[in-house]
């Protein structure tokens, strides 16, 4: 793939500082997100075959309808089989190519003004069970304090019953905010308080996005999980980009920001007025 225009570039790089975020229309075709999927659907095939699981469904051209069948049956069935696959899922060639071509890095490393470390690449999974669900928050759990997320669907995101990912346009613009700790059934995190957003006025709205389309986001942008209210899963390619600069492992020693709610070096940069990368 090669990689984009300066022109382009530019462009890119003006809207995600002004909103806080940019979608990139059509990014991958659907043959792309086929392999990924296709990739996706053999490896738990394999997996229940290993393990003799037996499983029967009325073939359909649909290939997302019958890995949804496969996944939820080993979800309810096997979940430590379920987990397993899906520590897997995040090494498949496949997905980590599409994060790490000329055409995506083009963007990336031209938006950080640095090259990048790529960390925690995954396929996110979302049954209606909602069970990874994060309320709004900032992106603190990461290596560098100049880092990019990206959220790549494999089917199409919006207000309908799929649900998706929800933001506060131009948030990231009020800095570093304080959170709280929160905790899902399967984990702790920080996210702002109800409290919080009452008082900044701040309302979320979810992103209309296809299968093929990148969303790139600021860390300090607010933003938080949309529920899936429909029978089908949503699939989802995320993977996250640090800048060499501001890596915390070069400032204090520790690896990323994980789960400390002062986030001192958040509040020593972000929200001073010399730190000029919002």
């Amino acid at each position: 793939m090669e990689a984009l225009k300066n022109k382009k570039l530019k462009q890119i790089k003006d809207n995600f500082f002004k909103n806080g975020f940019v979608v990139l229309k059509k990014f991958y075709t659907k043959k792309e997100i086929f392999k990924v999927l296709n990739c996706v659907s053999n490896i738990i095939t394999i997996a229940m075959r290993e393990n003799k699981i037996k499983f029967k469904i009325k073939h359909t051209s649909n290939l997302q309808h019958e890995l949804d069948k496969k996944y939820l049956f080993i979800k309810n069935k096997k979940p430590k089989l379920k987990s397993d696959i899906y520590n897997q899922l995040k090494k498949l060639d496949k997905l980590n190519h599409l994060f790490s071509n000329n055409k995506i890095l083009s963007v990336i490393n031209y938006v950080l003004d640095s090259e990048s470390i790529i960390d925690n690449i995954q396929i996110r999974i979302d049954d209606r069970s909602n069970d990874r669900n994060l309320d709004l928050h900032q992106e603190l759990d990461q290596k560098s304090l100049k880092n990019i997320t990206v959220w790549l669907p494999f089917k199409k995101l919006s207000k309908s019953k799929s649900g998706g990912i929800k933001i506060i346009p131009k948030s990231h613009k009020l800095r570093f905010i304080e959170h709280e700790t929160k905790t899902t059934k399967n984990m702790k995190y920080l996210g702002i308080s109800k409290k919080t957003l009452s008082e900044k006025k701040l309302k979320a709205k979810i992103i209309k996005i296809n299968s093929g389309d990148l969303l790139l986001f600021h860390p300090l942008l607010i933003h938080g999980s949309a529920q899936n209210k429909s029978k089908n899963i949503r699939w989802t390619g995320i993977a996250r980009y640090n800048s060499f600069n501001y890596l915390r492992l070069f400032m204090d020693g520790k690896e990323n920001f994980t789960g400390e709610k002062k986030q001192y070096l958040y509040k020593k940069y972000y929200n001073t007025n010399n730190f000029k990368w919002i």
